[in-house]
């Protein structure tokens, strides 16, 4: 799971109202933090998340380091004094010095030219799951009819547990109308190149799904009936 970039906004408008579960929050930011990040894979994380996104190398590497500091910083107003006693505020602390140090070179295409190859296949989620919580996911999709069988490898690539795309990948089948899988993404992830992805990693009735049509499938005010479900799915996993 890739944390989102308002906790800061989030916590300062709970101090506003004088909220008593400020420290609640604060240990929830900082149990997906410890989710999100873990030392023995930064670099693949790095690479991971850069490959989804079109900026720069110097400019990802400036975004991210913003989005690192709010997050610190809404975990240091939530745990005050206590703040060096916070695990997932040290794991940033480690993150924001590896990128600092590291970064750029390990994103350089002179030092990976898979990454700068990889950067507009738009075949990957760039949010990504605990294994465990994968596994969950893909059996409830399969047991309620969503998706057909698919192979572990594909499914695991295009949900962004593995990094290096199967050699012969096989796209996921989904069971249901369109809007359902555009529900279902939409409540997955917020990528900006996510109709894309769609339309290059499922099938619907044997077809590759067309960008036009998955997006427009959801741009009314009305949701899909299945959303909450959705919602509720991939929140912890």
């Amino acid at each position: 799971m890739r944390l989102k970039n308002n906790f800061l906004k989030e916590v300062q408008e709970a101090q506003v109202r004088g909220d008593t579960q400020l420290h609640r929050i604060g240990i929830r930011i900082n149990n997906q933090v410890k989710g999100e990040f873990k030392a023995e894979n930064f670099t693949d994380k790095l690479i991971k998340d850069y490959a989804n996104t079109r900026l720069p190398i110097s400019l990802y590497i400036e975004a991210e380091t913003d989005r690192l500091k709010n997050i610190y910083s809404a975990l240091k107003a939530c745990y005050g004094a206590l703040i060096s006693e916070c695990e997932g505020a040290g794991i940033i602390g480690q993150y924001l010095d590896f990128i600092s140090k590291d970064g750029i070179n390990i994103l350089s295409p002179k030092e990976n030219e898979s990454i700068s190859n990889s950067r507009f296949n738009n075949n990957q989620f760039s949010r990504s799951f605990k294994n465990e919580g994968l596994e969950y996911v893909y059996k409830i999709l399969l047991d309620k009819g969503y998706i057909e069988e698919a192979l572990h490898d594909d499914f695991y690539y295009v949900f962004g547990n593995i990094i290096d795309k199967p050699k012969e990948f096989h796209k996921i089948v989904w069971k249901k109308e369109l809007k359902a899988l555009a529900t279902f993404i939409n409540a997955f992830t917020e990528d900006f190149n996510r109709w894309a992805i769609a339309q290059n990693c499922f099938l619907i009735n044997g077809k590759t799904i067309s960008v036009g049509s998955i997006k427009s499938s959801v741009s009314g005010k009305k949701l899909h009936k299945d959303y909450n479900f959705f919602k509720d799915l991939v929140a912890d996993h």
